[in-house]
């Protein structure tokens, strides 16, 4: 390769580069190259050895121009977390992904060995998926990429090294399955949704010992990342059914439906209300691959110390539905006419509350409190599980 004549370099993603050992590498094509060129180089963090590089093979007069903003991440990725331990992991991903119905989704694993087992499990729970990491060939990755962009499966799993120089302007979700090890990963990670002028979303999957690293990423980023409480499977096949009817009145406006229309014209206005309903929920279950009759422990901590003849109950209200143990104690007496005696060890956080309640009336609590409204904040209750 001749590059004598050359008239621009180009090097992106420079930190990603020399951090994958690329540099003596990219020495060895600087130097083969003329003096005249134009030399441009980007890079999500400004290193010393990207400085040393500039320095050395480019104009003196050469400019660092900064993006100067308020965040290290991009204002169109909406970011959130979900609070789980080891065990309930894989399905906490599951829910997310069922209620999310989003159009592209990449999944990042922190390993070869996690992202291929992941695969195997959500495929046989019925996601359409595939994956791409480091042991694969070249041509095999772009093969996976290119249907990925064309929209043939959803959920593409990947390793941060694979992912390297992902640009696919319609991915709307991205998943850190496994919290990344540095600050920089998660930004080039939450980099490949929110590009250009869309809009994104961003979900971390974290254990109670991850929390605190949690929040010195949100120090370094300048973002509060806010914790959102698990769907319910009320809310799952709620929002699967409406995106099912969206789908349908598409059909029904493209004209899209006189094929089928043979097979119902006949039929009573009773009948295809049944016909309608059963598709709908033969449809639904498929699509569903979450365990939805299974209870997902929230935190690994949290019920250690429970106090005798009393059972831990989990409320979806929290600091930010403006809840004090105070005001909660008040309620809470006002609604279900129960002597506050009966509450113990009370913990509000910031979007959920865990209390212990006496056995004798938890039942009833449970009964009298599921639905009601704080602060129009609708209040559902789940019994914790005690750790094995």
């Amino acid at each position: 390769l001749d590059l004598n004549n050359l008239d621009f370099l180009v090097l992106d993603e420079a930190d990603e580069m020399l951090d994958m050992g690329f540099l003596d590498d990219i020495k060895r094509i600087l130097k083969k190259t003329n003096n005249k060129k134009q030399v441009l180089m980007f890079s999500a963090t400004m290193k010393e050895e990207i400085e040393n590089l500039a320095s050395s093979y480019m104009n003196d007069d050469y400019k660092y121009i900064a993006d100067l903003v308020d965040t290290k991440t991009s204002k169109n990725v909406k970011q959130t977390y979900y609070l789980t331990n080891e065990k309930t992991r894989i399905d906490v991903l599951c829910r997310i992904l069922d209620v999310k119905n989003s159009k592209k989704t990449i999944i990042f694993c922190q390993t070869k060995k996690e992202c291929d087992e992941l695969l195997m499990e959500l495929c046989i729970k019925g996601y359409e998926c595939f994956n791409i990491h480091g042991d694969m060939m070249q041509e095999d990755r772009l093969k996976t990429l290119n249907r990925f962009k064309n929209g043939d499966f959803k959920f593409l799993l990947a390793t941060d090294v694979a992912a390297r120089g992902i640009h696919i302007e319609d991915v709307d979700l991205v998943i850190n399955y496994r919290f990344p090890q540095d600050f920089e990963t998660y930004i080039h990670r939450i980099g490949r949704t929110g590009r250009v002028n869309s809009v994104g979303e961003a979900i971390s999957i974290v254990n109670g010992k991850e929390i605190n690293k949690l929040k010195e990423l949100e120090k370094f980023i300048n973002v509060i990342i806010e914790e959102e409480i698990m769907p319910s499977k009320e809310e799952i096949i709620k929002s699967k059914y409406e995106l099912l009817i969206e789908k349908a009145k598409l059909v029904k406006d493209n004209n899209d439906y006189q094929e089928a229309m043979a097979y119902v014209r006949d039929l009573n206005k009773g009948d295809l209300m049944y016909l309608a309903a059963s598709l709908l929920k033969i449809s639904v279950d498929k699509q569903i691959g979450s365990n939805l009759d299974k209870d997902i422990e929230y935190k690994e901590s949290t019920i250690k110390h429970v106090r005798e003849n009393h059972t831990r109950l989990f409320l979806t209200i929290g600091i930010k539905d403006s809840v004090k143990k105070g005001s909660l104690l008040d309620f809470l007496k006002k609604e279900t006419n129960i002597d506050k005696d009966n509450y113990k060890n009370i913990e509000v956080l910031k979007t959920f509350t865990f209390i212990d309640v006496n056995n004798d009336v938890v039942e009833e609590f449970i009964k009298k409190i599921s639905n009601k409204k704080f602060n129009n904040k609708t209040i559902r209750i789940e019994k914790a599980k005690r750790q094995s």
